[in-house]
């Protein structure tokens, strides 16, 4: 129930966003020391600029769009195009993120070869400027993804061991989890971020992102009882409510850090399509980053304030009838208390009592009388008083007897209705107890 956030680790690589100045604005194959170098010893000047013009159209095909067919730089390099013609082609494929980076990227390049082609070409009329790029961006591929998101999740159990509610709780209290601020915890789930980007400064002020990727792990650690098998029936069912309760807990907090990790996916995606230079981007990614994180955090916080207060609405009824209990149960043990010395009085004075009564017995049979002969007639007035005085002791201690009597079964009821009230009482602490 109580999670841990897991720390984030904001990962760069030297190639995040710092690029060589030597190496801005070019980029290499694989096996290519030294890029699109073409020889020029040995040519005239015509061949000179053609084939400046082939390595400037080379190398804007390799930036805007990977391989192209060889149909695509030939088309370009011979169709004389004019300076601003729209830069898109059927044998070139686009797409809709790219499209406007492309344009301007061949644009820019052709705009370097205006002294090699017919200006009057230039005012290409609209309706064929409005064909060549719809052509052009014909068949769209799919759009690329900026971010990838990356993430993975495992579940692992620690022991708990004990036949009984005050055992269980007592092992995990001994051998159970800690969060991150050194709190006791039944269920934890940890989160391990991390994020690698990279970006080229393809022009000044301007950077291409690569690619980034963005990588959270969780770790889910949750209760496990080894000996379910000897619990007794409704211990073993409250342990089974108990834990899926505390799994539904840490999926929560698996969500949570789901739908941050998506929200920061979606946020980076926006951002990498913003012109920026590289060091600017790595700013801004930084600081999104770091606010990312702090909401992730925040959510966790808010739903880890909820569910307690969920718990404490679910316990409330139960702590007032366990509350309105524990005040029956005292006023019982006053009343039996208090039955306790009365019966104790009961006695001492039936004791008196019944004394009495034995030396009354004493003088009749000294007298020639007893008790059976009180009730004749002709008897001396010596008797009579004697049988008078036993009567009254006779009845005063029938009356203590019914007294006793009385309390006695006053303390029995209270006795039961004792057991009784403690008998739902711990089955309401038991219910509490398992209530987190």
């Amino acid at each position: 129930m109580v999670k841990d956030i897991g720390a984030a680790s904001f990962l760069c690589r030297s190639s995040l966003g710092w690029v060589d100045p030597h190496l801005q604005g070019t980029r290499r194959r694989m096996g290519e020391a030294g890029g699109e170098a073409f020889r020029m010893r040995g040519v005239r000047r015509g061949e000179h600029r053609r084939a400046r013009r082939h390595s400037l159209l080379r190398q804007a095909v390799m930036h805007v769009g990977g391989r192209q067919q060889a149909t695509c730089l030939r088309w370009f390099l011979d169709s004389g195009l004019p300076r601003g013609y729209p830069c898109g082609h059927p044998s070139i494929s686009c797409d809709k993120s790219l499209a406007a980076r492309r344009m301007i990227y061949f644009c820019d390049i052709l705009q370097h070869m205006s002294g090699h082609v017919h200006r009057q070409a230039r005012f290409l009329p609209l309706p064929v400027f409005v064909l060549i790029v719809l052509w052009g961006c014909a068949g769209l591929p799919p759009q690329r993804e900026w971010v990838m998101l990356k993430t993975s999740s495992s579940t692992r159990y620690y022991s708990v061991r004990g036949t009984t509610t005050g055992a269980i709780f007592d092992d995990i209290e001994r051998n159970g989890l800690f969060d991150t601020k050194a709190r006791r915890a039944i269920g934890l789930t940890s989160g391990e971020w991390s994020i690698d980007w990279r970006g080229i400064e393809t022009r000044p002020a301007l950077c291409s992102p690569e690619s980034m990727t963005i990588t959270l792990k969780l770790v889910v650690t949750l209760p496990q009882h080894d000996q379910l098998n000897d619990l007794s029936q409704d211990i073993r069912t409250n342990w089974q409510r108990f834990a899926a309760r505390v799994a539904a807990h840490e999926q929560r907090h698996v969500d949570i850090y789901l739908d941050g990790a998506k929200t920061t996916k979606t946020r980076m995606e926006a951002i990498l399509k913003k012109w920026s230079s590289c060091s600017e981007l790595e700013n801004k990614i930084r600081r999104l980053w770091a606010g990312q994180q702090a909401e992730i955090e925040n959510a966790q916080d808010q739903f880890h304030l909820e569910d307690e207060a969920r718990i404490q609405n679910d316990q409330k009824p139960l702590q007032a009838q366990i509350d309105i209990n524990q005040t029956r149960l005292t006023a019982i043990d006053a009343e039996i208390r208090s039955l306790e010395q009365t019966l104790g009085d009961l006695k001492r004075q039936r004791d008196t009592t019944h004394a009495s009564i034995d030396a009354v017995k004493a003088e009749m049979a000294q007298s020639g009388a007893a008790p059976p002969t009180c009730s004749q007639s002709r008897l001396t007035n010596r008797i009579q008083a004697i049988c008078q005085q036993y009567n009254a002791l006779a009845a005063a201690h029938n009356a203590l007897v019914d007294q006793h009597n009385g309390a006695v079964s006053r303390r029995n009821s209270l006795a039961g209705e004792h057991n009784r009230v403690i008998a739902v009482t711990n089955g309401l602490i038991e219910a509490l107890n398992w209530t987190r």
